[in-house]
């Protein structure tokens, strides 16, 4: 370099200045590259003219070392990766070093602690049963990536601990995370996005008001927050409460997303005039008790439109509206479907209302087998009950009288 800046200084002409600028830029840029792929072990190169390039991202990572840096170069590669070892794999642009995989499993599988994964776009895994990046160990950084059309999970973390997730972009895709407490709060997540919208995730806080469309909200070890009025579609999970509690979701829509709620540990929660269509599981409820999940619109989910598992009890689930979904609900636990002598509408109820009550006269079962039953079902909506139907019936009355007696007059002149 000192070389380098004698030389620039003694050039006079202006084609030699600009050479000597130039030239000054091109170690800079080469410069620069070496910083940021500074490591304390070796660089390794995957793709480009290189002769010593690996072909593979993988038998890159196969013949690494513990710490070392593998730098991939733009190209589209259609393998399987996993880091079983602590090391950087970097791509050389996110847009165009991508990861275009359709196989028996997922495209990023992280098993080693400490690992850096940036500068890729995952995309196309179109089996469900796989995620775009399935991590599986701690501290991890995953950084400026592309994440989009998994049809699994686009990103899972499962039984991980602080990790970080920064400046992700996923598209038609989220965050799924499972696992014990420390699985839970103890990320760095900001400034990710879902189809645009921002991907809000909250840890170990407690009284706050969430609102507006956004792409994911994610409450971790969360109490006292109220979820209101927000819309978000095409995640993986638009709204996840894990290990929270007294918190309130109102009057959000949210549709075709694979869950549109999921509670997860979650207790004591209000989850009320919620429109959610057209997901796979409308309402999603796992290891969660005492919840209160009333008075939502749920409708032409794809596969349940109300999911209780996994010791789940002491719930009430009553005066929802559950419609033309492939399956209304399914409960193997103890939870309870209606509340003061009021359950929830069932678009495939098939029992009567011979009294005329508004109450259907025979229970509705829950799947799987009946143990759980809706003891009220509601035959009549608001806005479809009986005296809205009467109602209109003597207006009608009302129109024909007096159409007989105009006619009735003229015939009489």
């Amino acid at each position: 370099m000192g070389g380098f800046i004698i030389l620039t200084g003694i050039m006079n002409s202006k084609k030699d200045v600009k050479i000597s600028i130039i030239l000054m830029l091109l170690v800079i840029y080469f410069f620069s590259v070496e910083t940021c792929l500074a490591t304390d072990g070796d660089i390794l190169y995957v793709g480009g003219v290189g002769s010593g390039n690996y072909t593979t991202i993988q038998d890159g990572i196969d013949h690494a070392e513990q710490g070392d840096t593998i730098y991939v170069f733009k190209g589209t590669y259609h393998e399987h990766i996993r880091l079983h070892k602590k090391i950087n794999l970097v791509g050389e642009d996110k847009l165009y070093t991508i990861l275009d995989y359709n196989g028996s499993n997922d495209t990023v599988y992280v098993t080693a602690d400490g690992c850096t994964f940036s500068g890729f776009t995952i995309c196309n895994n179109n089996n469900t049963s796989y995620s775009g990046i399935n991590v599986q160990s701690d501290n991890n950084k995953i950084t400026n990536n592309v994440i989009a059309n998994n049809s699994g999970w686009g990103f899972y973390l499962y039984y991980s601990a602080n990790c970080t997730l920064a400046n992700n972009t996923f598209i038609r895709d989220s965050i799924n995370i499972v696992g014990n407490l420390p699985s839970w709060n103890t990320h760095t997540i900001k400034n990710n996005t879902v189809n645009g919208g921002e991907i809000d995730y909250y840890k170990n806080i407690d009284n706050q008001t969430i609102s507006g469309d956004l792409g994911q909200i994610i409450l971790a070890n969360c109490t006292n927050f109220t979820i209101k009025n927000t819309s978000i579609s095409n995640a993986d999970q638009a709204i996840v409460l894990g290990f929270s509690s007294n918190s309130s979701v109102i009057n959000n829509s949210l549709s075709n997303n694979t869950f549109g709620i999921r509670l997860q540990y979650a207790s004591e929660n209000i989850i009320t005039g919620n429109t959610i269509e057209n997901n796979n599981y409308g309402i999603y409820v796992t290891h969660s008790f005492n919840n209160d999940i009333s008075e939502n619109n749920i409708y032409s989910n794809n596969v349940f439109g109300c999911w209780i598992c996994c010791s789940s009890n002491g719930n009430t689930i009553y005066l929802n509206n559950f419609t033309s979904n492939k399956a209304s609900a399914y409960d193997a636990i103890n939870n309870q479907w209606y509340q003061n002598g009021k359950g929830n509408h069932w678009s495939d109820y098939e029992g009567l209302d011979e009294d005329n009550n508004g109450i259907g006269d025979t229970p509705y079962n829950i799947l799987p087998d009946g143990r759980n039953q809706d003891l009220y079902p509601v035959v009549y909506l608001k806005d479809d009950n009986k005296e809205n139907k009467t109602y209109g019936f003597e207006i009608s009355l009302s129109i024909c009288a007096a159409f007989i007696v105009i006619l009735w007059k003229k015939k009489l002149r």
